[in-house]
């Protein structure tokens, strides 16, 4: 495992790319520099699935990826092991001329990234650059107009200004055949050079091996000129570029992609990475579906199978990611009897050895796809027998997920998952409750809050008016509770809700259809029973 920025990212994607196409499957984990992009875009028992989708693509337009985290599993050839290949990518969206990003942060994210010893500086300064589909084909516009279209991009850059004054007074000096400007990391030097070039065309610019920038005295011919500008413009956007060729990496390789309650996750790959998110649910659906056809979110595979666990001794107290993790570590010797695969981090860097790394997006990563290996080799000898488990393959995981593949969790909303394959489940929530002030009184959400708190956190609250609100609660239990508890309240009428009754809109426009229904009957009988 090892941080990945921009300074050692060209170096490592040779590697990064053999990796990812000698995996088994991929995990992935993400972190965000914010979460709710308005205030009142908290989780909600309310949330239909299409709602939900609008609050988070609010929220993937609004913030950004400070930390990428990505895990190749590699399969053994002899033995049941899998190797996993981690990386933490540092990354920073791409800022070039009119190619430009808001960056905003919310402040209780950025308390949490602290909390865990997120390093800003090295987001901030060594950031891996990254763009769009749309900025990548504006910028290759440009070179086709002109490669020196990427200078003049950047013409008003200080450190560049700087440098051209120094070539200037070095010019008239002929005793001196070559200056050098400094040293520099890979994309400044390319800038440089394309910059240099098009100011003085009558000088040479060279790179040494030890990353100086020497400009020299003589050009090259006008055909060599431009076919070297070309190639610093190209280089300059593969640059530019940076992460988002790891994600097209895990696009055309196609395997499983892992992650734990990824939904948000794929929001941001798409916003961020690819092009703008969608209006609809539906098309969202469809784009990464047909990009990524094979995603499995562990918070969802767990939900389906926790009685699948219990039935070999494994309790499942939790579905946060470190205490599945934590639980299925724990449970090794259970595990070894059913000749479950080891898993080995590779390349492991001296800050892993003794700790662990909760929310770094790269520790995360790995995290879940030991949690997916493990419980998929479980589901696999459930579905084949305890004495085939030493002979159990890949392929035999994936068959024994397929129900809960490409179904990505939701947590605290109307239905438990958003399906990338047809239609969303129905609603497992019971009914809503309707509360009324009895008489003229009126009842405000902090005073239901205060009224409701012995119950549980799991209950929304929406008012309908000054006078009556809407509960709605994430088990059967506690709305027999509830109705119980306030059956006969002095102060409350508390009902079941029901739409006919309590839904003023839909009231409405009943009575109105039928007295629509009436005015027309009686018009048809004052004209002696004939329709017109």
């Amino acid at each position: 495992m090892c941080d990945v920025t921009k300074y050692n990212f060209t170096e490592l994607f040779p590697e990064i790319k053999k990796n990812l196409e000698d995996a088994s499957f991929i995990a992935i984990d993400l972190e965000f520099s914010g979460l709710s992009a308005e205030g009142d875009h908290v989780n909600s028992l309310f949330d239909t699935a299409e709602f939900r989708y609008q609050k988070l693509k609010m929220m993937a337009q609004k913030f950004t990826i400070p930390q990428f985290g990505l895990t190749a599993f590699i399969k053994c050839k002899n033995g049941n092991e899998f190797k996993a290949f981690t990386y933490n990518f540092y990354i920073f969206p791409a800022s070039w001329g009119t190619i430009d990003s808001w960056l905003t942060c919310q402040a209780s994210s950025l308390k949490f990234l602290t909390c865990h010893k997120f390093d800003f500086n090295k987001w901030i300064y060594q950031g891996i650059a990254y763009l769009t589909e749309g900025q990548e084909e504006h910028l290759r516009a440009r070179i086709e107009e002109s490669p020196y279209n990427l200078a003049r991009d950047i013409d008003d850059d200080f450190m560049v200004r700087g440098l051209c004054r120094k070539v200037t007074d070095w010019l008239p000096q002929e005793q001196n055949e070559a200056i050098c400007l400094g040293e520099f990391d890979v994309l400044q030097r390319l800038y440089i050079q394309l910059a240099l070039r098009k100011r003085f065309p009558t000088v040479n610019v060279e790179i040494k091996a030890s990353g100086e920038v020497v400009v020299s005295r003589g050009s090259k011919s006008s055909d060599t000129a431009l076919t070297d500008v070309k190639v610093i413009a190209e280089s300059i956007l593969d640059h530019l570029l940076g992460f988002t060729k790891v994600i097209r990496l895990i696009i055309e390789n196609k395997k499983p992609l892992i992650g734990h309650n990824c939904l948000t996750d794929m929001l941001l790959i798409h916003e961020k990475f690819l092009c703008p998110l969608p209006d609809e649910l539906s098309a969202f659906k469809k784009a990464i579906h047909d990009l990524l056809p094979l995603i499995i979110d562990t918070k969802t595979l767990i939900k389906d199978n926790r009685k699948v666990l219990q039935k070999y001794g494994i309790d499942i107290p939790s579905t946060a990611l470190q205490n599945l993790y934590l639980t299925m570590k724990r449970s090794g010797p259970k595990m070894s009897a059913l000749n479950s695969p080891v898993v080995t981090m590779q390349d492991i860097s001296p800050k892993y050895e003794n700790a662990e790394h909760l929310h770094e997006a790269g520790y995360d990563s790995y995290l879940a796809g030991y949690i997916f290996i493990k419980l998929a080799h479980i589901l696999a000898v459930r579905n084949l027998g305890e004495a085939l488990s030493p002979l159990v393959t890949f392929n035999d995981y994936l068959q024994a997920v397929r129900p809960s593949q490409n179904k990505l969790n939701l947590i605290r909303a109307k239905v438990g998952h958003v399906s990338l394959q047809g239609e969303n489940p129905g609603s497992k929530l019971p009914g809503w409750i309707h509360i009324r002030v009895r008489g003229s009184g009126e009842i405000t959400k902090a005073q239901l809050s205060r009224l409701l708190e012995e119950y549980d956190s799991a209950l929304d609250i929406r008012l309908v008016d000054s006078q009556s609100a809407v509960i709605a609660v994430s088990s059967f239990s506690m709305r027999r509770s509830i109705l119980k508890d306030f059956r006969g309240h002095q102060k409350l009428v508390v009902r079941k809700y029901d739409v006919f009754q309590h839904n003023k809109l839909v009231r409405y426009g009943l009575w109105s259809t039928l007295a629509t229904m009436g005015a027309v009957s009686l018009w048809i009988i004052l004209r002696g029973g004939k329709p017109p």
